[in-house]
């Protein structure tokens, strides 16, 4: 019933998102401290699970337009999928400031994503269909609401993966500068 619930939610959360754009309020914001936080509590749920996470974050201000608990949501999502697609997850996120962008990069050591599905990963209820998945449950809502509030935020996603390797996917959001 919870997931059922949470599916609603996301269905609700994600068609409102692409339909309505004064929900979606930016405020500028230091957004390493919530990073830290999605790291640590991350990394606590991974010490239950038998699962390697690490984390770098390089000792900057993360200054940003941000609508923090979507972009908090978005990372937990990718983290949360690398852990669902490997059967020993070894996860590293990394996050740093180059030209004007904040990034955030999300490796895995997972089953990885064949270069045709790549382009169909940020559909809305698609789903990778190779590989021994039946474990793995979801509606193939995930990387689309992570791609849209990457798009609100006039952000950039990128992805690279090998199969039987792993995947990385980094979003760059752009930095905010004092006007």
């Amino acid at each position: 019933m919870e997931r059922l619930n949470q599916h609603i939610d996301k269905v609700l959360e994600l068609s409102t998102l692409e339909l309505k754009k004064d929900i979606f309020q930016l405020k500028k914001v230091d957004f390493k401290p919530y990073l830290v936080k999605i790291c640590e509590d991350f990394e606590a749920l991974t010490k239950l699970n038998d699962v390697g996470f690490t984390f770098a974050i390089s000792d900057e201000v993360y200054n940003i337009k941000a609508e923090v608990n979507h972009l908090e949501n978005a990372i937990s999502n990718i983290l949360d999928n690398a852990q669902k697609y490997s059967e020993v997850p070894v996860i590293n996120l990394k996050a740093f400031k180059i030209k004007n962008y904040l990034y955030i990069s999300i490796s895995d050591n997972g089953i990885g994503i064949s270069e045709k599905e790549k382009n169909l990963i940020f559909k809305k209820y698609y789903r990778v269909s190779h590989g021994n998945l039946h474990k793995v449950k979801g509606y193939g809502l995930g990387l689309s609401y992570v791609k849209e509030i990457v798009k609100k935020h006039k952000g950039k996603i990128k992805i690279e993966s090998q199969l039987g390797v792993g995947t990385t996917i980094t979003i760059g959001i752009p930095l905010a500068h004092d006007n």
